[in-house]
């Protein structure tokens, strides 16, 4: 019985071991874990930050060449199409005209 006692202590005394090894394990590897999520949140704050600057360098270019692109339209005789609508015709008129052609 007191064999029986003493390999129960000695069971118990190695169970108690391997979890403090367990429990050692498992805290480093958190604090490795929050290490690398801060690694990882930090360089995703500068691809964020690089992203933005690409994303505003596009912006820019787009709004250049739409600026580009409506510029060379101002070129095109506008007057063609002005005419048109600078004759002294009365609306009601142009009206009564566009639904005749409708109907």
């Amino acid at each position: 019985m007191k064999l029986a006692q003493e390999k129960l202590f000695q069971d118990l005394s190695d169970l108690s071991i391997q979890r403090d090894v367990i429990v050692g394990k498992w805290r480093a590897a958190k604090s490795k874990q929050q290490v690398n999520n801060v690694g990882i949140s930090q360089s995703n704050v500068r691809l964020s930050r690089f992203e933005q600057l690409e994303e505003k360098a596009n912006r820019a270019l787009l709004e250049a060449e739409a600026l580009e692109q409506l510029r060379k339209g101002l070129d095109v005789d506008m007057d063609g199409y002005v005419s048109p609508y600078n004759k002294s015709e009365d609306l009601e008129c142009e009206l009564a005209k566009l639904k005749g052609e409708l109907n």
